[in-house]
C-alpha cells in the first residue's frame, strides 16, 4: 500500500500562492471595473452602451464569485492544514506517553 504524506509548508505555499492569486484579480478585476465604468461615464448611450452595460456587470457579478471562491479555497486549505497540524501533535502527544509508559516497565 502507498504511504500517504503531507508537508505543512507545502500547504502554507499553496495558501500563499491561491492568496497571491486572488490579490492579483483583486487589482486587475479594479482596473477593468475602472475601465469600463469610465466608458459608460462619458455619455455613451443607444443600444449598444445598453447591451455592453449589461453584459458587464453580468461579468462583473461572475467575477465577484470567482473571487470568492478564490478567497474560500485559500481559508478551507489554511483550516485544513491547521487541523493536520493539530491532528499531527495529539498522535505525536499519544505516542509520547505510550513510549514512556512502555519504557518506564522495561
Amino acid at each position: 500500500m502507498d504511504d500517504l504524506a503531507l508537508e505543512h509548508a507545502t500547504l502554507d505555499r499553496a495558501v500563499s500562492a491561491v492568496s497571491t492569486v486572488f490579490d492579483e484579480l483583486t487589482v486587475a478585476g479594479r482596473r477593468l471595473d475602472a475601465r469600463a465604468r469610465g466608458f459608460l461615464g462619458t455619455g455613451w448611450q443607444g443600444e449598444a452602451a445598453a447591451a455592453f452595460a449589461d453584459g458587464y456587470e453580468e461579468w462583473a457579478a461572475g467575477a465577484q464569485e470567482v473571487l470568492g471562491s478564490v478567497a474560500s479555497m485559500a481559508a478551507l486549505i489554511a483550516q485544513a492544514n491547521q487541523r493536520f497540524a493539530d491532528s499531527d501533535a495529539a498522535v505525536g502527544g499519544s505516542m509520547q506517553a505510550i513510549a514512556s509508559r512502555l519504557g518506564g516497565r522495561g
